[in-house]
């Protein structure tokens, strides 16, 4: 049987259309978690030759998550080159993308014509009017982030704010903001639980101002690799965003916003993060859903926060995704753009400090992604590297040096690379750097079969094909053959 070059997932063309609580959990099952598992069976194969992937989806809300799954899947597995296809047409327009791929990977296909994804950069523009008379719901309201919101909403004019957190906890900031006269209610329910939302609703409802705006901030993150990945870890981070945020849209009213506090994981696919970016990636899609029922929403994909939210006890990790070139924002610059969003236009929009070169000096296969063609100059295609079997090595030490910040010179070549603190996701990035740079396939075991630098370095050298058939013979051999082929020419020539 001929090699399988091509996978066509087509689970989430079955989604339900209309979308219930019910539904979006059976849908994740179908599509996002059948996806989950397709590439994880096929990288457990160990396949000499990966077969590229699509996900095919009727763009059903549910299936939405998919997007940021993709998007990271192609930041730790390019070799997959993966397709995301909304077919809202006949399926007959399914086949030309499958039988002659044209390098895009974000496609919508209907009755206007084929569209693809593009990130463009936007003005802010000029915010609305908000009056702030109201009672303000924010959820994932007792972390940093939420207090920061709670404080920025009280210097607007806000006097009703509703905290909402799965821990009722006292903190000062709550005191400080009560000592000024504003009315504080701290809430403790889970969001995902629609029953609990709907007995905080009821009981603001009963006794404070008509509820005039929700922020939706709650969030968990269980970062594994997308080998490392399963249904139980996916679901947990899914469940806060996805649930959470469909609870709130179906159980409020008329509000002046509706805010969703996304993450650019979504839009940039950061490696370790695929159920992260797919349940932002839901957010994303819920606003503009909204807007299409005439109903206000505001989706930000934001950056990292120096100061506040979950990143402010993940310190390594902040250092590492800021090496990469992923900056951050002070809470007070995140408040200040919120203030500028609320009440505009802008339905589903990106705030983060990026440094595009150097994201993707970092991760280069991402370079011909055709998502970020507008937001940089696009160059050719950065050419595998020559090499010989003497500089193999020191690449490795290099691209090894670089992710771990360490001078290549001080890595010990026989050293395995756990004993140097390499972890799954820094063995996924370094396999992807020496792809890129050797234009070679790697399995993405590779780390683990070959676990040094020496090791590595030797496979390298042989799945190039740079063996030297002469490295084991000894001087005087290698002159005896030398006197043997002189010996023929000399011979040829009589």
């Amino acid at each position: 049987m001929p090699d399988c070059t091509g996978i066509v997932h087509m689970w989430g063309v079955d989604a339900l259309e209309v979308t219930t609580v019910d539904s979006l959990a059976a849908d994740q099952w179908l599509t996002t978690f059948s996806a989950l598992r397709l590439v994880r069976a096929v990288l457990r194969r160990g396949l000499r030759d990966t077969p590229r992937l699509w996900f095919v989806t009727k763009g059903a809300l549910s299936t939405s998550p998919l997007s940021g799954f993709g998007r990271t899947l192609d930041m730790e597995h390019p070799e997959f080159r993966s397709v995301r296809v909304e077919l809202n047409g006949s399926v007959d327009d399914l086949l030309p993308e499958l039988l002659a791929p044209d390098g895009e990977n974000e496609i919508a296909l209907g009755l206007s014509g084929r569209r693809v994804a593009r990130l463009t950069r936007r003005e802010v523009g000029t915010p609305g009017e908000v009056d702030w008379s109201g009672t303000y719901l924010i959820t994932g309201g007792l972390g940093g982030l939420g207090i920061g919101i709670a404080e920025w909403m009280a210097e607007q004019g806000a006097r009703h704010i509703v905290l909402l957190g799965r821990t009722e906890r006292s903190l000062e900031a709550v005191d400080a903001l009560r000592a000024k006269g504003v009315e504080v209610v701290v809430a403790q329910a889970d969001v995902t639980l629609r029953a609990d939302v709907a007995r905080v609703l009821a009981d603001i409802d009963r006794r404070m101002p008509p509820l005039k705006g929700v922020v939706h901030a709650a969030m968990v993150l269980d970062d594994r690799t997308i080998l490392d990945l399963d249904e139980e870890r996916f679901e947990r981070v899914l469940a806060p965003k996805v649930l959470g945020a469909w609870n709130l849209h179906e159980l409020t009213g008329d509000l002046d916003f509706f805010v969703l506090y996304s993450s650019a994981s979504n839009i940039i696919g950061s490696p370790g993060q695929a159920n992260y970016a797919a349940a932002n990636a839901f957010l994303g899609a819920l606003a503009r859903y909204r807007t299409a029922l005439g109903k206000p929403a505001l989706c930000i994909d934001w950056g990292l926060f120096a100061e506040a939210g979950i990143m402010a006890d993940r310190a390594a990790e902040g250092n590492r995704l800021a090496d990469r070139g992923i900056g951050t924002l002070t809470p007070e610059q995140g408040t200040e753009i919120l203030g500028a969003l609320l009440g505009s236009d802008v339905a589903h929009i990106a705030a983060l400090r990026l440094n595009l070169r150097q994201w993707l000096e970092f991760f280069p296969g991402a370079a011909a992604n055709p998502l970020f063609a507008e937001l940089h100059d696009r160059e050719e295609p950065v050419e595998a590297m020559e090499v010989d079997a003497e500089s193999v090595e020191p690449l490795v030490r290099d691209q090894l040096g670089r992710i771990l910040h360490l001078d290549p010179a001080r890595i010990d070549r026989a050293a395995p690379f756990t004993s140097m603190g390499v972890d799954s996701l820094m063995a996924l990035e370094l396999r992807n750097r020496l792809e890129a740079a050797l234009g070679v396939r790697l399995s993405v075991t590779v780390l683990f079969a070959a676990p040094t630098v020496a090791a590595l370095a030797e496979y390298l050298i042989d799945k190039l094909g740079l063996v030297d058939e002469y490295a084991d013979v000894s001087t005087e051999d290698l002159l005896a053959l030398l006197d043997e082929s002189l010996d023929r020419v000399e011979g040829g020539s009589e």
